[in-house]
């Protein structure tokens, strides 16, 4: 890790312990909100071997807590810096595209990471393969990390960012769900080519299907390249 990165992420960290609202309700509080629904869960009797429970951990935790929240906090760290012009200023000091990417997402995916893994052993949920899990679960964050750079660095002001990373939030929550719960074909299509499609399958049937996988493999390379497209657009502007 080099010099610059560093003084990055040490920047990156200085600005969520100034913003305490972004630093509690999207990388702390998951934690607590995953505490209380386990009580929750034990109370109504329940345990990670239920189906239903299965798909209430992948789409409230996973879905939301984990992926959703990482969106926000990305789309919306970037988006402020954005409205302050501090991306020519970091590109003037010899900073990368790849330096400012890491930077953004290294903190945001270092709690979503560590949230993520907990969450089988948590509820108690079976699963077949750790390695492959891990797995999606990382590529699967990747993508949404990903998601909320382009939001942030192609959205024009930080209402518009919330606004669209909400709604990713809001349908990575309840997809899962409805694709559970409904037998609509449609549904079930839209939930095999989305972002969180690959990792809700695996955690539901113990296995890897294809077409989600590709699916996944697909919005991760078409993201990583409308960001790095984004973020040399945005220094053109800011030129």
């Amino acid at each position: 890790m080099n010099h610059r990165l560093k003084s990055l992420l040490w920047l990156r960290w200085q600005i969520l312990q100034s913003n305490k609202f972004l630093l509690f309700v999207f990388l702390l509080s998951p934690y607590l909100d995953t505490y209380l629904l386990r009580i929750f869960v034990e109370m109504m009797g329940d345990t990670g071997t239920d189906t239903y429970i299965q798909m209430f951990i992948s789409s409230l935790i996973l879905g939301g807590l984990t992926y959703g929240n990482v969106t926000i906090v990305v789309s919306t760290v970037v988006a402020e810096e954005k409205q302050k012009r501090n991306l020519r200023t970091l590109s003037l000091a010899g900073v990368t595209v790849g330096e400012y990417l890491l930077s953004v997402i290294l903190i945001p995916f270092g709690a979503a990471m560590i949230l993520g893994f907990l969450t089988p052993f948590v509820f108690g949920v079976p699963l077949t393969n750790w390695l492959l899990y891990f797995g999606l679960l990382l590529l699967t964050l990747l993508a949404y990390l990903l998601v909320g750079l382009v939001v942030g660095l192609v959205l024009k002001t930080v209402l518009q960012v919330m606004s669209v990373s909400i709604i990713v939030f809001i349908l990575s929550c309840f997809l899962p769900l409805a694709a559970g719960f409904s037998s609509m074909p449609i549904l079930q299509g839209l939930m095999n080519v989305s972002l969180i499609g690959a990792s809700h399958t695996f955690l539901l049937t113990g296995s890897v299907k294809w077409i989600p996988f590709l699916a996944l493999c697909f919005w991760l390379t078409l993201f990583l390249v409308l960001a790095v497209w984004a973020y040399q657009r945005n220094l053109r502007e800011e030129r």
